[in-house]
């Protein structure tokens, strides 16, 4: 994705928004730093939301049950980031890595997992701020599109320093 692509992404809506935050964080670095990235990617999802609950809801019990439904929602969490930028940059093979990632490192994920929430909506909340101010003329354009760079990438920053 070009510049100028991922920079007019950005002020579509949160949601795009993160999904150029999270290829950039991959691009940049992010593949080596798995267990984080996958962290990300699920604490940015509103679809590991949905598979966890239908994971809860399985009657049956034993690890090998927690570990195939824990994969079945990577893979549906998975499906959903495919369908922005991040489909450009992970293939099968990767697809496929991450969930064995997943069910090998669950518990540094959910440790993880938590304070990107926590980031991701303190950063929409910032994110909406700026777009409100635009859309109430508060700012122009060039001065919308300043912020939202500048919002990117203190995001980014912010990834590295809690990884």
């Amino acid at each position: 994705m070009s510049d100028t692509a991922s920079d007019s992404k950005i002020h579509e809506s949160y949601d795009h928004f993160l999904q150029v935050a999270l290829a950039t964080y991959y691009e940049k670095g992010g593949k080596g730093r798995r267990v984080n990235f996958l962290a990300l990617l699920l604490a940015s999802g509103e679809t590991w939301k949905v598979a966890w609950q239908r994971v809860k809801g399985v009657s049956l019990t034993g690890k090998v049950v927690t570990g195939v439904a824990s994969a079945v929602a990577v893979r549906m969490l998975l499906r959903y980031a495919l369908a922005g930028p991040i489909g450009i940059v992970l293939t099968a093979a990767s697809m496929a890595s991450l969930v064995s990632l997943y069910i090998r490192n669950q518990d540094a994920i959910a440790a993880k997992v938590k304070g990107y929430r926590e980031m991701i909506k303190d950063y929409e909340v910032r994110y909406e701020k700026v777009r409100g101010d635009w859309v109430d003329r508060k700012i122009d354009a060039d001065q919308r599109d300043l912020m939202m760079d500048g919002l990117l990438q203190r995001f980014l920053a912010e990834i590295e320093e809690r990884g």
